[in-house]
């Protein structure tokens, strides 16, 4: 697991210039503290995030996105019992972490239901707008969040080798077969000592059942059927590596809408 080849990024830390300034762009596009991974990988080659946010900006800050976003359905009340994450406390999980966990997973869920819907729309752009205004669709009222709110996401070249292997192995377990191996940024911040092991005995009866990728499949369904917002187009764009890496992140995304769900569930049982 170790040598495993990973999905390249730019982080945020080592932006500058156009990328630093259009990461800045998506944090209050999204109105979160941090940038997916998705824009990162993005990132990495010159000039390629700028194209793609040109086109998914416009589409991703319209109010009703958000309020389409809110309302996907991976169909939970069908999953089978999350058995709560015990022994947590034990490694050192207390009530301050249980409480930035809850705000970790919100801003994610946030964050990858408009992503789903803003890539789902990149890789098919001809499905035609919605015929009239949405009057229902809720301002885009940006919850400010503030980095200490949350977990830090471990960086993965300076984790201790065993929790780098189990982050890898969930990884792996999660999305099967993907190469290079996307390691999606929430369990990094679940990355701690003794932490995702429990995590993953919770949650990883889901995935084995086929749950978690039914669930997901649902929602890349519900995505891929829907209208853009009225007036909302998007431009076709013509880099097939592009089409192929957002296509990679409607699976990945769609997948851990449904794992931060999930995780939620199992770490219900240690907050309050």
């Amino acid at each position: 697991m170790g040598g495993s080849q990973l999905l390249p990024e730019l982080a945020e830390s080592d932006s500058d210039g156009e990328v630093a300034a259009l990461y800045a762009e998506i944090r209050a596009t999204l109105g979160i503290p941090f940038v997916g991974l998705i824009y990162r990988t993005l990132a990495v080659e010159p000039g390629r995030l700028g194209r793609v946010w040109s086109r998914l900006g416009p589409f991703l800050g319209h109010s009703s996105t958000w309020a389409v976003a809110a309302a996907l359905d991976p169909g939970l009340d069908r999953a089978p019992a999350i058995a709560p994450a015990k022994g947590l406390r034990s490694e050192g999980f207390d009530t301050r972490l249980a409480a930035q966990s809850a705000a970790t997973l919100a801003a994610y869920d946030r964050m990858n239901r408009l992503n789903l819907l803003g890539l789902s729309a990149l890789v098919n752009p001809d499905r035609p707008s919605s015929a009239a205004a949405t009057t229902t669709a809720p301002p885009r009222a940006a919850v400010k969040w503030v980095r200490e709110d949350l977990l830090p996401m471990a960086t993965l070249d300076t984790l201790p080798a065993a929790d780098r292997d189990v982050l890898l192995r969930i990884s792996e377990s999660l999305l099967a077969g993907q190469r290079p191996v996307l390691v999606p940024s929430l369990l990094r911040h679940f990355a701690r000592p003794g932490v995702l092991p429990i995590l993953w005995k919770s949650v990883g009866p889901a995935v084995e059942c086929g749950f978690l990728a039914a669930a997901a499949d649902r929602l890349r369904l519900q995505a891929a059927s829907l209208p853009f917002p009225p007036g909302v187009t998007m431009e076709p764009i013509l880099d097939a590596e592009v089409i192929e890496i957002a296509k990679r992140f409607v699976i990945a995304t769609s997948t851990m809408i449904v794992a931060g769900a999930l995780l939620d569930r199992a770490l219900e049982a240690d907050r309050g």
